[in-house]
């Protein structure tokens, strides 16, 4: 039997294995009688998931589609594989070159703005002082930019991440986002500063949020 959570990863699965094709899609809400070997497959997902919680699950299911062409499929059973990690490794990579103003990315600044508000509500905290809260011995920033919570390009708006990731432990960050962590940054910024809709849905947001949790 499936939990809920699992069940969610057996519908996302349904919903972008069809959309990418631009077909129509049914969320299952009955898995009484799924098979054992759908089962099988979709618990093994979820401890990837469970074990690696940076990954996006629409972004882990659409990856493959996304590098290797949308007239393949990929079944449950490709997303317990090395290849399925990989191909989302590599899908992340390259989402800097990914246009700022499309819908994808779009939808996942929304998300990211919505967290970042109940964090902050849940953690008594303003905009202005988010950059200053840590989480263990970590800024609590940089986890959620790690756990992809924090989506980069609300990351280079918010005040002090920028400055803190200049002076930070240099190892550390390298350790946490890779050897080019600063010509990333920069990519992103260049396109932030040209983009039209997400500049503009990233500060009105982040407007919105000072003004609630002043």
């Amino acid at each position: 039997m499936l939990n809920n959570f699992e069940q969610s990863i057996y519908n996302e699965y349904l919903k972008v294995s069809r959309q990418t094709k631009d077909k129509p899609y049914r969320l299952r809400k009955n898995f009484d009688d799924i098979e054992p070997n759908i089962v099988v497959f979709v618990k093994r997902i979820a401890r990837l998931l469970t074990k690696f919680t940076n990954i996006n699950i629409t972004d882990f299911f659409k990856a493959p589609y996304e590098l290797y062409g949308k007239n393949d499929f990929f079944d449950l059973q490709y997303y317990t594989s090395q290849r399925a990690i990989k191909a989302y490794t590599l899908y992340i990579s390259k989402e800097s070159d990914h246009d700022p103003d499309s819908d994808d990315i779009l939808n996942k600044i929304v998300s990211s703005l919505k967290f970042l508000k109940t964090f902050l509500i849940e953690n008594n905290l303003t905009l202005n002082s988010y950059a200053d809260h840590i989480s263990g011995q970590t800024k609590s920033f940089l986890v959620h930019w790690k756990e992809r919570k924090l989506h980069t390009y609300v990351l280079i708006e918010i005040p002090n991440t920028l400055n803190y990731i200049r002076h930070e432990d240099q190892d550390l960050l390298k350790f946490m986002f890779g050897e080019n962590i600063h010509e990333n940054i920069q990519i992103y910024k260049n396109r932030f500063f040209s983009s039209k809709k997400c500049k503009l849905l990233i500060k009105e947001g982040l407007k919105k949020i000072t003004n609630e949790t002043h």
